[in-house]
């Protein structure tokens, strides 16, 4: 979440850092540039707006695709002070914690997220 809560943070005169990076890339400026001028890591800059598109979503219904059937579901172990801390994020959007979770981590997928998510200066 953002220190704001999670609302979209106006970076040099654009109402978020996406715009920002995108009105900078309009400009001609490099990532580097746009890195060094706005203050975001460059690995970030990348990944809260590509250059490439992405590629389309493929709308899946979970009743009938991959869910279907234990062999592709994938189990992962989460504490339970964890799963307490996304219980009013489940709570406002009318899901189970396991349904976000998964909205999540397909949402981090899907969006090429990951590096900006976990902020750790890997490329």
């Amino acid at each position: 979440m953002t220190a704001n809560g999670g609302a979209p943070k106006p970076c040099l005169g654009y109402p978020s850092r996406s715009a920002a990076i995108r009105g900078l890339r309009a400009d001609g400026l490099t990532n580097r540039q746009i890195a060094e001028k706005t203050g975001i890591p460059l690995n970030n800059v990348g990944a809260l707006v590509p250059k490439k598109p992405k590629p389309a979503p493929v709308p899946i219904d979970r009743d009938t695709s991959y869910r279907l059937g234990e062999q592709n579901v994938a189990r992962i172990g989460l504490n339970y002070e964890i799963r307490q801390m996304l219980r009013p994020f489940a709570a406002k959007r009318g899901m189970a914690v396991e349904t976000l979770i998964t909205d999540l981590i397909e949402k981090i997928a899907e969006d090429r997220l990951a590096d900006a998510v976990m902020d750790d200066g890997v490329n």
